[in-house]
């Protein structure tokens, strides 16, 4: 899972990568992120979401800085996201 708001890439099968933002790591049932967080900023009237992933869920997290460069998420189309 790649943590940056508002975006996600399908996985090949049933996966996914998510580029959210991270709101809690520390829940013993799952992690915790907001998803709109971009689009929020930009217009106001776009609502937030709090969403928790089930640590069972969860394969990886990678935590970055707000902005990812293209070749990363180029990186994921090839690998099979996207």
């Amino acid at each position: 899972m790649f943590l940056r708001p508002e975006k996600d890439i399908g996985g090949a099968d049933e996966s996914h990568v998510v580029f959210a933002t991270m709101l809690d790591s520390e829940d013993a049932n799952g992690l915790w992120i907001e998803l709109n967080a971009a689009k929020h900023k930009q217009d106001p009237t776009v609502k937030l979401y709090s969403v928790l992933i089930p640590w069972n869920q969860i394969l990886s997290v990678v935590v970055g800085e707000d902005d990812f460069p293209p070749d990363i998420r180029d990186q994921a189309r090839k690998i099979g996201f996207g």
